[in-house]
């Protein structure tokens, strides 16, 4: 929780809704985070080598660039943090 607030939550927000006027999608309810595509693996590679290109969430069309974390969070970090997201909001 401490890692999601100090580095995720400002692009994603606190709630995990994520910021529509900027184009930040949400994490809550997320079928990226915790859909039947949602592997540890996938998230994992997201947050290392960040994500950029048109997505869809929620119903939603998203187009902007998710920044590589790989430099800012350890490995076990990252972990903590997927966990953090996976079993947070709805």
């Amino acid at each position: 929780e401490q890692k999601f607030g100090a580095i995720c939550a400002s692009c994603h927000k606190p709630d995990g809704k994520g910021d529509p006027v900027q184009k930040i999608p949400p994490l809550d309810g997320s079928k990226w985070v915790a859909g039947d595509k949602a592997t540890a693996a996938r998230l994992s590679r997201i947050v290392l080598y960040g994500l950029g290109g048109p997505i869809e969430v929620s119903g939603q069309a998203y187009n902007g660039v998710m920044p590589s974390q790989g430099g800012v969070l350890k490995d076990y970090e990252i972990a903590g943090v997927l966990t953090y997201v996976r079993n947070s909001w709805g």
